[in-house]
């Protein structure tokens, strides 16, 4: 995340009415690109505290100024979600780490758990990445394995009764295997790509797909499988998504 703070110097009339389109800077906060620090309004004079500009502020009696938010969710369209679902529901799936995860990654893992809980009931990962290698006493379960291909920095498989990977079936466990090589590719990376990734694995994990699976799909999405590298969030198509896995499976 960038903690520096970002300035603009739109051309204004000496007086009147002035519209700023701050849209792109809130997309920049709502993915985390960039820290938010407000706004802050100055006129190109005020170089100190003995110069200054006037406006009218909220508590005026006219005048006042108005910030208007347009909303597009509801224009989303969903990706593709999975056939397979949770046996036995997804809304309290539990989670663990073996020693290798947990001892490289635990950092990330905790940050971005929660990140799928709250968007529908249904859908719920408790709080808590447990540290254990009984892998078959928690749902989902993060291994540092070399069993991860060198040149993937996670996989993730969606497991059957008979720990047979299953996408369209009944899914018992998930595995994702995160490559724990150093160096290697998810040691090498910031904080924030490490936490993007671990938000693209556990969107697969509780059933969604690659939204641009089979094409050159630009959409804004955790589950962007070319550019998805942007977004440290699941964004409104991945809601909308969930959403409608939800609704139709559990």
């Amino acid at each position: 995340m960038m903690s520096t703070t970002h300035t603009s110097s739109p051309a204004v009339p000496l007086s009147g009415e002035y519209d700023f389109d701050v849209t792109s800077l809130v997309r920049k906060w709502y993915t985390q690109d960039w820290s938010n620090f407000g706004f802050q309004i100055n006129d190109d004079t005020e170089t100190n505290t003995n110069t200054w500009g006037t406006f009218y502020s909220s508590d005026a009696s006219a005048n006042v100024p108005e910030l208007y938010i347009y909303d597009t969710y509801s224009t989303v369209t969903p990706y593709q979600y999975y056939p397979g679902k949770w046996g036995q529901g997804a809304n309290s799936l539990t989670t663990c780490a073996d020693n290798s995860a947990y001892s490289l990654f635990s950092d990330t893992l905790n940050a971005t758990y929660q990140a799928w809980n709250g968007i529908n009931s249904k859908v719920h990962v408790n709080s808590g990445i447990a540290q254990s290698s009984n892998y078959d006493a928690y749902d989902i379960s993060y291994m540092g394995t070399t069993a991860c291909p060198d040149t993937d920095w996670a996989v993730t498989h969606n497991m059957n009764i008979n720990h047979q990977e299953d996408w369209n079936g009944t899914w018992r466990w998930s595995r994702i295997y995160i490559n724990p090589r150093n160096p290697g590719l998810m040691m090498d990376v910031a904080f924030d790509l490490r936490k993007n990734v671990m938000l693209h694995e556990l969107g697969h994990a509780l059933g969604l797909e690659h939204i641009d699976r089979g094409s050159s799909n630009t959409s804004v999405a955790i589950m962007q499988q070319l550019t998805f590298y942007g977004y440290w969030l699941p964004t409104g198509q991945d809601q909308q998504t969930l959403n409608a896995m939800a609704n139709a499976h559990y």
